[in-house]
């Protein structure tokens, strides 16, 4: 990721840095957890991570600076700091819905 965006493979202080940030945006939204809890069993993992995918776009940065009326040229930083939300939140959702179709619903590691 970090050699995606800056060109520099990084050093082990900025691949740390960036797993702690990573680490203290993962928690997912209480709503969204309920969510995925709740679904039935047979429905297909894609489509309960579509909507978890749905889901989180109530704590979008970009959709808030949006609806405010931000300008063009402000546009990446919302975007960036929702693609690092993602980034960190997409494991646990996929680690949440694998529990609760293949481990009871086991919370995840």
């Amino acid at each position: 990721f970090w050699l995606l965006l800056t060109g520099d493979i990084p050093t082990e202080e900025q691949v740390r840095g960036l797993s702690a940030d990573w680490a203290s945006r993962a928690e997912l939204p209480s709503h969204v957890v309920a969510m995925l809890n709740n679904f039935p069993s047979h429905l297909h993992p894609m489509a309960q991570f579509s909507a978890a995918m749905a889901a989180l776009n109530s704590e979008s940065k970009f959709a808030k600076a949006y609806s405010e009326g931000v300008h063009k040229s402000k546009y990446w930083d919302t975007s960036f700091e929702d693609s690092m939300d993602l980034i960190a939140k997409l494991p646990v959702v996929a680690a949440t819905i694998y529990n609760n179709l293949y481990r009871e619903g086991a919370a995840p590691c």
